[in-house]
């Protein structure tokens, strides 16, 4: 057990540098089972998210709480709405209702090149591509829509 719990603890870390490089702020928020109560929100630099941090997050999912991760940074540690988002570092595609090995061959298919990084959501596939350098936000949101 402990293994895997350094595993997740890695990958948590690797998710973090993909989303923003460090002192961007990346928000954290946990929420109850049935999604109707925050119990914990962390918004601190892509780099200070501890191994401590990490230990509360995983404690809460293995207590069935719901753990979200703001895909852009945050302009200042009050700016937890999706309005107040400037800019972004990577794009992510939320698939519903498909796996991996069914994402990956669809992806190839469009000509894209290989996700960044892949993650597994449970219900489906969450993709992200880092881009080199921060991208507007008004250049993001298209992108996201559909």
């Amino acid at each position: 057990m402990r293994q895997e719990h350094g595993a997740l603890q890695t990958a948590i870390s690797i998710h973090m540098d993909v989303l923003a490089p460090p002192g961007e702020l990346i928000q954290v928020d946990v929420f109850s089972p049935t999604r109707d109560a925050l119990i914990n929100r962390w918004v601190l630099p892509a780099d200070q998210y501890t191994p401590s941090i990490i230990d509360d997050m995983l404690a809460g999912e293995a207590a069935g709480q719901n753990i979200t991760v703001g895909v852009c940074p945050r302009p200042h540690e009050t700016a937890t709405k999706q309005v107040d988002i400037e800019h972004g570092y990577n794009l992510c595609v939320d698939v519903d209702k498909m796996l991996h090995d069914a994402v990956m061959p669809a992806i190839e298919a469009l000509g894209l090149p290989p996700p960044t990084m892949v993650i597994s959501s449970g219900g489906g596939t969450h993709l992200y591509w880092r881009f080199t350098d921060k991208v507007n936000i008004d250049e993001l949101r298209p992108l996201g829509e559909d």
